[in-house]
């Protein structure tokens, strides 16, 4: 009996569509059940780009043929190195698992307290974000006030947007990482009354002295910025003891919603927190020097469990992209 070993190379093109099948599952198989069809979307070139090569280089098999004579008879018996195969299916699978679900490892969860007045501004910004990055914000709005409170109890975000009084305050106090406040947006406090009604003359600290004596209710803000702001405007124009029997306090929200509900006549708040409210038609800000321009800032938490999403979420909503966005929302760009 004698045999014949020849080993050759040869460009196997079934061989070749088969491991790219193979290939296409592990892609899917390999990243879990979790993985999303955006992040699958996202990655696709470069899965491309590495499975080409991979898929031409495979595709050469080498095999071995054996020529045996047995008993007088011929029988020709070629084997291939399937073994070969199998192992690099099953590295590929593991290898595009691992690459397409690193995205997912790597996609970060930033909590972020913002404040009302920024709040239209961060809802339209937020899902860009969250589709540019993957990363995940969860977000709760209330006013600044309420925020240092609970600040000041326990609670730990990892990005903070209120006023630049208020984040230069939480610095101090070591809540907020030393050197991390971006100004964001200024905003100027407003009048606005119910859709139709006569709107009354602001146009001069006298004039809105005597709109503020003829109206039967005004709604204001309890723990806002604006709220604090108008107590102090009544005490300069000398009616505070005729006008405060008549301010309607709003807990949190809108005071906009009040005036629609006719649970009051006119009131007071950030403009961009006046602007997104249908049913009322905004007069016009404060007067002169009776108007407060607020800057709005963030500030990174000196705890942050991912920093550097932190810190990205920061620079998008600073960008110069945002500003548009900043502007249709009734605030003052810093560009």
């Amino acid at each position: 009996m004698s045999a014949v070993v020849r080993p050759r190379f040869a460009l196997d093109l079934p061989s070749s569509c088969g491991l790219f099948c193979c290939a296409a599952k592990a892609v899917l198989y390999g990243a879990g059940a979790k993985l999303s069809k955006r992040l699958v979307t996202a990655n696709a070139p470069k899965v491309f780009m590495i499975l080409l090569p991979l898929m031409v280089s495979l595709s050469i098999v080498y095999t071995t043929s054996t020529d045996s004579f047995i008993d007088g008879g011929k029988a020709l018996r070629r084997t291939t190195m399937r073994t070969w195969s199998k192992i690099a299916i099953a590295g590929m699978a593991a290898g595009f698992g691992m690459m397409i679900a690193a995205p997912v490892a790597r996609a970060a969860e930033v909590t972020v307290m913002c404040s009302n007045a920024f709040k239209e501004v961060f809802l339209e910004l937020v899902p860009q974000f969250e589709r540019t990055t993957g990363n995940k914000i969860s977000v709760t709005y209330d006013s600044t006030t309420n925020f240092q409170n609970q600040i000041k109890n326990g609670a730990k975000p990892d990005l903070v947007i209120a006023t630049d009084e208020a984040i230069d305050t939480l610095i101090k106090q070591g809540k907020l990482a030393a050197g991390s406040r971006v100004d964001l947006a200024r905003s100027r406090i407003g009048i606005a009354v119910r859709a139709g009604a006569p709107k009354p003359d602001i146009r001069t600290p006298e004039a809105l002295k005597k709109s503020l004596l003829a109206a039967k209710s005004i709604a204001n803000s309890k723990s806002g910025i604006s709220g604090f702001h108008f107590l102090n405007v009544i005490e300069r124009l000398g009616i505070a003891d005729q006008v405060k029997p008549k301010i309607v306090e709003v807990e949190s929200g809108p005071v906009g919603v009040f005036i629609v509900n006719g649970k009051a006549e006119m009131g007071l708040q950030q403009m961009s927190e006046l602007l997104p409210v249908a049913g009322i038609e905004i007069v016009g800000p404060l007067p002169g020097d009776l108007q407060k321009i607020t800057t709005f800032s963030a500030g990174l938490s000196a705890t942050a469990k991912d920093l550097s999403a932190a810190k990205a979420l920061v620079k998008f909503v600073s960008g110069e992209p945002a500003q548009p966005v900043i502007k249709k929302k009734g605030m003052e760009a810093r560009w």
